[in-house]
């Protein structure tokens, strides 16, 4: 009997990655894996330099055997919803799809694992356009490098084309889907961290939207459907408790709700979390929760819904968390997680959702309703819900506080958009320990009032200081100080830190990664930020061995670049005999110039114009740049000036980059690859 196997073409690989409905989603999916592995910390960063996306956690890891199970597309032994545990930690099972090899190949064509479990690391790289190539993609294989290591964790690297990094930018200015991104699970035991050029996000406590907008707080919430109890708290005093029942006991729905009253109708006044804004209308919405990930839909738990009966029962302004637990398996959702899967179940829940959104709507209603009546129309708003943390000694004095969510200083490309200085406070608490609205702040903006808090847009390049005041009642004055510096967005060259000194004629940073060099880098630029000639001739001295330790590690690399035989005999080169050194640049130099294929692969690593690279690859300026760094004695008398160290400077952080693309960016074996073309021949 002859049997045929089910065989898949590579190009459907490309069409389900492709048809992955949205990034957030597929960022989403790639998350889940690390929670289920158990990490405690995840890491999304988005390098522009580099134009790399990396996924990092401190998870169990993957073995030969997990790493075969997910290469085995949309088929998953894990069970959605199930309670796993592991290290005293109780989680519910995220992903069932099978979909976190695909979602990587979302943002990129070149992924690389790197995995460690049971003492050892294993590092492979998956390339798609390879795959889709095979008209049986089962027909791809990739080699698994395994070694011995006492590392944690998985991190998933990709190399982001153009268009997915320009998207994922796009998507993240909004500051409320950074937010979400990193609130993407109610659970106390992970910090998930979102890293962008600028700006780094943190996940946030649960509990922290109980001190949010306490000037306009009107009741909080609590539901449990295992008790069937609704909690209501107003003024910091329990209200009578109310019963709702669910239709169900396939799932629980648990819920802790701040109701708002906003006598201005105006929410953004108020120092609340843009994590609770709704992506539709920036309106306050509670996020809703499925076995603790968070579900990209506020249509569920929509806090309009009264609004269309009568007003007298709607109260919409709210923030909080509405969570729903449940393993059945007819729980099931949409591709993108948007939506339920219509089954019995879901439809359930979906009405229980609604059902309980009505009742806790009209009860707080009642309750306005009702002090409306008594108080003359006034209603009366405050921190709503008695938190034990916040109760202190009356005879408690503690220093007041203004925290800021970035450090002192911060880099902003010009043209820059209008800037909200509220923005940048995380919160500011009084000498009683309790937050301060951000009304009572005063700015200052280079030593004057800013009685806006928003600064203009900025068109050219300057520095502003910026100094938050807080007078406290019993303490006195607080003040941090920030200090803006609007730039061009020009490259710079880097080690550790951002450099003016290095830069580089591309839109995007590029790090050093040669040892010694990101460091000398890094010193030169404190010592040149000094602006003393008095430290020119060290500055000079610095630059050149930068030179010697690019080369150096080059020539171990690639020795072959340096094998000229004859050369010295051209007259043309003559210039060039007496500095070993020098003789050694115009060798790398030609060695660039005369592969165009090499060229082409450098210009694209830096993302800059190849008649650009061309242009730069100049031999006399580099000859110069050389002579005025060789400060030997017969040189004693060379003045150097300040252009002098920026063009000495430019043309060497040039050569650096060129070399750290070869040693570092470029395959070895392709570089090895390429023949030496004597000068005589071009």
């Amino acid at each position: 009997m002859k049997t045929v196997s089910l065989k898949i073409a590579g190009e459907i690989v490309n069409h389900l990655s492709v048809t992955i409905p949205s990034n957030i989603f597929a960022l989403n999916e790639l998350t889940k894996n690390s929670y289920d592995a158990f990490a405690t910390e995840i890491e999304i960063e988005i390098d522009i330099q580099n134009s790399k996306l990396t996924i990092k956690d401190n998870g169990i890891g993957m073995n030969e055997n997990d790493i075969y199970k997910l290469f085995h597309i949309a088929n998953s032994i894990k069970t959605y919803g199930k309670k796993n545990k592991f290290n005293n930690l109780t989680r519910y099972v995220q992903g069932s799809k099978g979909l976190g090899f695909l979602s990587a190949f979302k943002f990129g064509d070149l992924v690389q694992w790197e995995t460690n479990k049971d003492g050892k690391k294993i590092k492979f790289l998956t390339n798609k356009s390879e795959i889709i190539k095979k008209a049986d993609a089962s027909q791809y294989k990739t080699e698994l490098i395994i070694t011995d290591s006492d590392d944690i964790g998985t991190t998933i690297t990709i190399d982001l084309d153009k268009k997915k990094l320009d998207a994922l930018n796009e998507y993240f200015r909004d500051e409320k889907n950074a937010i979400k991104i990193v609130n993407s699970f109610y659970d106390k035991s992970i910090n998930l961290k979102l890293k962008l050029l600028n700006n780094i996000y943190s996940s946030k406590p649960v509990s922290s939207f109980l001190d949010e907008g306490e000037n306009f707080q009107f009741c909080f919430m609590s539901y449990d459907s295992t008790s069937s109890i609704l909690k209501t708290f107003r003024n910091q005093k329990e209200l009578k408790k109310d019963r709702f029942q669910i239709s169900s006991k396939d799932y629980t729905i648990k819920v802790d709700i701040m109701v708002y009253h906003f006598k201005n109708g105006n929410h953004k006044k108020t120092d609340i979390s843009k994590l609770f804004y709704r992506d539709s209308d920036d309106a306050l919405s509670p996020l809703l929760y499925i076995n603790d990930n968070l579900f990209n839909n506020d249509k569920y738990f929509n806090t309009e819904i009264n609004r269309k009966k009568r007003s007298s029962e709607s109260m919409p302004q709210m923030t909080g968390y509405v969570r729903v637990y449940c393993s059945n398996q007819s729980l099931d959702f949409n591709s993108d997680r948007t939506n339920f899967v219509e089954t019995e179940i879901t439809k359930s829940i979906i009405n229980d959702l609604y059902n309980l959104n009505s009742f806790i709507q009209k009860k707080a209603s009642s309750i306005k309703n009702t002090e409306k009546n008594d108080n003359n129309g006034v209603i009366f708003t405050g921190k709503a819900y008695p938190r034990q943390d916040n109760v202190k000694d009356s005879s408690e004095i503690r220093t007041a506080v203004i925290n800021l969510k970035i450090g002192k200083e911060r880099t902003i490309l010009i043209p820059s958009k209008q800037i909200d200085l509220k923005e940048y406070i995380t919160s500011v608490t009084n000498s009683s320990g309790e937050k301060v609205d951000l009304h009572d702040i005063e700015f200052l903006v280079d030593n004057e009032k800013n009685k806006t808090n928003i600064i203009p847009s900025i068109t050219l390049p300057c520095e502003k200081k910026i100094i938050f005041n807080y007078y406290d009642d019993i303490t006195g004055k607080v003040s941090e100080e920030l200090k803006l510096s609007f730039i061009h967005p020009e490259a710079t060259i880097k080690g550790q830190k951002r450099n003016q000194l290095f830069t580089f004629f591309s839109n995007e940073y590029y790090t050093i990664n040669i040892p010694i060099v990101s460091s000398l880098i890094t010193q030169v630029q404190k010592i040149y930020n000094e602006k003393k000639s008095d430290f020119y001739e060290i500055i000079a001295c610095t630059l050149r061995s930068i030179l010697e330790i690019s080369v150096d590690f080059l020539r171990t690399k690639f020795p072959h670049i340096f094998e000229h035989k004859h050369e010295h005999d051209n007259k043309n080169l003559k210039e060039y005999k007496s500095d070993n050194l020098l003789w050694n640049i115009v060798q790398v130099i030609h060695f660039i110039k005369t592969h165009d294929n090499l060229k082409t692969l450098i210009a694209k690593i830096l993302n800059i114009n190849y008649s650009s690279l061309n242009k730069h690859l100049n031999i006399h300026s580099y000859s110069d740049a050389v002579n005025q760094a060789h400060l030997g004695a017969h040189k004693s008398t060379v003045y150097l000036t300040y252009n002098d160290i920026q063009s000495m400077a430019k043309q060497i952080g040039h050569f650096a980059v060129y070399c750290d693309v070869m040693l570092y960016k470029l395959d070895e074996n392709y570089v090895s690859s390429l023949e030496l073309v004597p000068f005589c021949n071009t």
